[in-house]
C-alpha cells in the first residue's frame, strides 16, 4: 500500500486493513448493493468478508452501512442463500 494512507480496524477477533477513501472518490462510489432481510439467516459469511466493514450483524440483523460499500461483491459470492444482491 505504497503512497496511501490506510486505517487498521479492529473488530472482534480480527483486523481489517483498508484504505482511506479521499472524498472525491468516496462521492463518486454508489453502493448498488441490497439485502433481502425476509431471506437472511444471520449466519454473518457476509461481514467476515467485507474489507469496507459495510456489513455487520445487529442482534442477528444483517446491516448495510451504504457509505462504506464499494460493490466489490465478495458478500454476494459466499452468501449461502442468496440474500443479497446487486440493484
Amino acid at each position: 500500500m505504497e503512497g496511501k494512507k490506510a486505517v487498521v480496524v479492529g473488530v472482534s477477533d480480527r483486523v481489517a486493513r483498508r484504505p482511506v477513501r479521499d472524498s472525491a472518490r468516496a462521492e463518486r462510489i454508489t453502493c448498488r448493493l441490497r439485502i433481502r432481510q425476509e431471506e437472511c439467516v444471520g449466519c454473518a459469511a457476509c461481514p467476515a468478508v467485507c474489507h469496507t466493514l459495510a456489513l455487520r450483524m445487529d442482534a442477528l440483523v444483517l446491516v448495510l452501512e451504504e457509505n462504506l460499500c464499494d460493490n466489490c461483491s465478495l458478500c454476494l459470492r459466499v452468501c449461502p442463500v442468496g440474500a443479497l444482491y446487486f440493484e
